[in-house]
């Protein structure tokens, strides 16, 4: 690289020390395509973070909708369980009441007894039915809100995967500009002409 033209500017005698011009058009080329690399392969890097990112949050939202799809399992099996208690006090209080009424010399059989009985068992039922109806209503809320956090979890893997698909287009988007950048150094490179040609 150093010649009697070009002198090393490090040397003790230093006339006119010259860097060779075709070197730092070299290396100034180089430097843009390793910078463009780097920044290229980050940008992929960022994209397959937020990608990986993605996917991780997806299988969070998954396991949260699996707890809570068990719970609403849980809600409804705890409404028939109530209804079933509802049920079962009702009988126990139609069986009190006819019971007495026997004991008290009416006939069962006949009467405001009857009717009673008729209006206790009614309105056990609808107790019961509204216990089933608020159980099946906790599960139904609790199963939106799975399917809805499952949503969630799949929207976080879409980002993800859009981002680190743009990550690949913003990367090849830097290596065509460090190449034009090159290019541009290169075709504005003018050689030396010696004095003497």
């Amino acid at each position: 690289m150093w010649n009697d033209r070009f002198r090393n500017p490090c040397g003790l005698v230093s006339r006119g020390a010259v860097f060779d011009p075709l070197s730092l058009t070299a290396a100034s080329m180089a430097m843009t395509a390793v910078g463009g690399t780097i920044t290229a392969a980050s940008t992929i890097a960022g994209g397959n973070a937020a990608a990986t990112a993605g996917e991780m949050k997806q299988a969070a939202a998954n396991r949260t909708a699996l707890q809570i799809e068990s719970n609403a399992a849980g809600e409804l099996a705890a409404g028939q369980r109530i209804a079933m208690e509802t049920e079962r006090k009702t009988r126990l209080a139609r069986s009190t009441g006819l019971a007495r009424a026997a004991g008290s010399g009416f006939n069962a059989g006949e009467g405001s007894m009857v009717t009673n009985d008729e209006e206790l068992a009614g309105r056990g039922e609808l107790a019961a039915l509204t216990d089933m109806f608020n159980g099946e209503n906790a599960r139904t809320g609790l199963m939106n809100k799975a399917a809805s956090v499952r949503f969630e979890g799949d929207m976080d893997k879409f980002a993800g995967d859009a981002t680190r698909n743009a990550s690949y287009l913003s990367a090849a988007g830097t290596i065509a500009g460090s190449a034009g950048s090159m290019f541009k150094t290169y075709g504005d490179y003018k050689y030396p002409r010696s004095k003497y040609a």
